[in-house]
């Protein structure tokens, strides 16, 4: 599970990785708490390397773009959490 944050970031997040032809499942709330939205991918035994790194730099890049010089405040995190 990647947390992102808000819901509205972390779909723009999954869609540019949809886009780039990687499959994620987002989560939001009520599944996860309120500001603690992400993105759950899987990777299995059939999977090569490159499709990995692939989804990851997808991930990254996409994150960059909707976040910015932004860092996920941990902190913010857990009082969204305590909150609700």
């Amino acid at each position: 599970f990647l947390r992102i944050g808000k819901t509205d970031e972390m779909l723009d997040v999954a869609k540019g990785v949809l886009d780039d032809g990687y499959f994620v499942n987002v989560s939001s709330f009520p599944a996860v708490p309120l500001g603690q939205a992400g993105i759950r991918f899987t990777h299995t035994v059939s999977n090569e390397l490159d499709q990995i790194t692939g989804l990851l730099e997808s991930l990254t890049r996409h994150i960059q773009r909707v976040l910015g010089d932004r860092m996920i405040d941990l902190n913010e995190l857990e009082a969204a959490q305590i909150e609700t």
